[in-house]
């Protein structure tokens, strides 16, 4: 508190502003000593006494706050700037962007998909270096990408990648891995908006309301009738406009801008495509249609798909695909070709590769499926063939699920749970956990 300068509430936030700016290029110590009362010719510019922090107004130096109090602002400043607003759980590594715009990651690195330069696993989060501020992350099984909102009228974003090249997937024209960040070239001129990474490609929409895909296709989870791999995006031929996508570990779903269908693509083994086949299509196919009026949301895992549909006006998830550890919710482990209703009111959905999670309408995080690594977060190992509650998620305002482990922001804090063996869980060990451990960026 002030003691003998009344505050002002425009000098507070000035000088909290150029405070920032101070510690971030030196700190506190390298702003010029003054006297208050005497003359100044900068407005808005600071320096100090013995005890204030003072700023030049209408020619001269105002004691603006203490420097203790000072010091605080810019701790509370800076705290806030690292709480996380997004994350995303790749095959063994886990990312996550930051208010203040910094992308950390952790977990595996064998193919550089951390994105420091290195090969080295990461047991905490480290920050992604040479990127601009980020505005969302994706992971698939061994790389990373990361959208950058350039065009905010338009509601798109360049990509920036790394990692795992083999196939293509970090669209950069080559196969050549990276173990740091690199831009991807738009073939058309214009960016991307909601990406979604599989096991080792990415789609994503464009200004046209199509979906580009690219990386492995070996399984027709590129959607345009081939079964080749592309280094580069290509258009997802659909005689309709497409809304949203979500690609699986080999497969791919999309709803139509009527949001009254989904068409899926890519391998069909477990009837993950829900056409009621397990006859694999390198074509969009149509998702056999359920009472759902429309499809809010899709989610893909290694071998199932999940979609929040409306009914009247209740919200409900419909599941399809592999089932043998209770991956769908349904209550059974028998896998279906086609979507069937699970009782579960949500906002969010999010697969792993054999299990699900959702957040509910009251902000509360429930998994299902497999839970040999814990990865349903209820302090057990045991798999659930239903919606179980994973305990202290009471606010969650993001969710991600990849292999076997589990990621979600709460109150502004990041938890996480399951699989830990390359350390994705980001507590600075490789022990499973079974109920969330918290995550600290401190980037």
């Amino acid at each position: 508190m002030m003691t003998s300068a009344p505050a002002i509430r425009p000098r507070w936030r000035v000088a909290g502003i150029v405070l920032v700016a101070m510690v971030i290029s030196g700190g506190l110590s390298g702003c010029q000593v003054a006297r208050a009362g005497t003359r100044c010719r900068t407005p808005g510019a600071t320096a100090q006494d013995a005890r204030y922090v003072l700023l030049c107004q209408k020619g001269r130096w105002v004691r603006s706050m203490t420097k203790e109090t000072a010091a605080r602002f810019l701790l509370a400043i800076i705290a806030d700037s690292r709480k996380p607003v997004a994350v995303a759980v790749g095959g063994g590594h886990a990312c996550a962007v930051t208010k203040g715009g910094q992308v950390l990651c952790w977990g595996a690195n064998d193919a550089g998909q951390l994105g420091d330069g290195t090969r080295t696993d990461r047991h905490r989060p480290i920050v992604v270096g040479g990127l601009p501020n980020g505005a969302g992350v994706v992971t698939g099984n061994a790389f990373t990408c990361m959208t950058v909102t350039t065009h905010i009228e338009d509601y798109h974003a360049d990509m920036w990648c790394w990692g795992d090249n083999s196939s293509g997937q970090l669209g950069d024209g080559t196969t050549e891995g990276r173990t740091t960040p690199h831009a991807i070239p738009h073939p058309r001129d214009f960016g991307f908006f909601e990406p979604s990474a599989g096991g080792a490609h990415i789609c994503a929409g464009n200004l046209r309301d199509e979906i580009e895909c690219w990386g492995e296709g070996s399984s027709g989870e590129l959607g345009d009738g081939t079964a080749s791999d592309y280094a580069f995006p290509v258009v997802i031929p659909n005689e309709h406009r497409f809304f949203n996508v979500a690609a699986g570990r080999a497969h791919t779903c999309a709803s139509e801008f009527d949001l009254q269908q989904i068409k899926c693509f890519g391998d069909n083994t477990y009837g993950q495509l829900g056409d009621g086949t397990t006859t694999s299509r390198a074509v969009p196919t149509t998702v056999v249609s359920t009472a759902a009026f429309v499809y809010y949301s899709i989610a893909a895992g290694a071998g199932h798909t999940c979609a929040v549909g409306s009914v009247g006006y209740v919200m409900r998830v419909y599941c399809w695909g592999a089932n043998d550890h209770g991956q769908l919710g349904d209550g059974t482990t028998i896998s279906r070709t086609t979507p069937v209703m699970i009782d579960l009111a949500t906002s969010q959905l999010a697969l792993g590769d054999r299990h699900s999670c959702a957040i509910n309408s009251a902000g509360a995080v429930l998994c299902w499926g497999a839970n040999d690594h814990g990865q349903l977060g209820d302090a057990t190992a045991t798999d659930r063939s239903a919606p179980t509650t994973v305990a202290g998620m009471t606010t969650t305002s993001s969710l991600s699920t990849g292999g076997d482990s589990t990621c979600a922001i709460t109150g502004g804090h990041l938890y996480c749970w399951g699989r830990n063996d390359h350390g994705q869980l980001g507590d600075g060990s490789t022990v499973d956990r079974s109920a969330p451990t918290e995550v600290h960026l401190l980037g």
